[in-house]
């Protein structure tokens, strides 16, 4: 077998000896691209799989969706950040994390715009999400949808009293003027944040508005 493969090599090196680099660089992709092809995706799933091992993901603390906008990643990884310093025990952070989700709103394109609504009822009906921020123009139609809870339940009576004027139909609270959003470079005009519906982590959004609307 040993034999063979040095047999195989001597033959394929006599060949590309005369040969440029071009063309030698065609000549393997021409004949060797498929195990070329293999090799790496092998190395990519073996990579992967390794990653994984080394540094599994985090269990959800709490997961935070934009619903029908859009923000800039680096804007919502300091949220992410900012509410698991303040809301997270430093055990809590070492296997939950906070996570978001970007939902994008009517694009004109109705497959897209169908794909991106199916997105967000799944995780919803998966329990997957818990706190909802989206602009004030889709209050109607999460509450006709009974996507949202009463907020207050989620609220002691001293975050009630703070938010005051800010609540919205029991449903919603106004963050135009938020400051924690706004430090992280977010864009609150004319938006709202409830909780979904069938989130399985109250108390832990309980935690998190705390922290957002302090």
């Amino acid at each position: 077998m040993r034999d063979k493969i040095k047999d195989f090599w001597r033959i394929e090196s006599a060949k590309m000896k005369d040969m440029s680099m071009k063309d030698k660089a065609g000549y393997i992709w021409e004949y060797y691209k498929f195990p070329i092809i293999g090799f790496i995706i092998g190395a990519i799933i073996i990579g992967s799989v390794v990653n994984g091992i080394l540094n599994p993901p985090k269990d959800t603390f709490a997961q935070i969706v934009y619903y029908g906008g859009y923000f800039a990643d680096d804007m919502l990884l300091k949220v992410e950040t900012s509410i698991a310093d303040a809301a997270m025990t430093d055990e809590e952070k070492l296997s939950d994390a906070v996570y978001s989700t970007v939902i994008y709103g009517a694009t004109g394109d109705t497959q897209a715009d169908m794909a991106n609504s199916q997105k967000f009822m799944v995780m919803v009906a998966a329990a997957e999400l818990d706190i909802i921020v989206f602009n004030k123009f889709e209050l109607e139609s999460l509450k006709n949808s009974e996507m949202l809870i009463d907020i207050t339940t989620v609220m002691d009576e001293e975050l009630q009293s703070r938010v005051g004027d800010l609540l919205i139909d029991n449903v919603a609270l106004d963050i135009s003027e938020n400051l924690f959003f706004r430090s992280a470079g977010l864009n609150t005009e004319d938006m709202r944040v409830g909780v979904i519906v069938n989130t399985a982590r109250l108390d832990n959004v309980k935690r998190v508005l705390n922290v957002i609307l302090r």
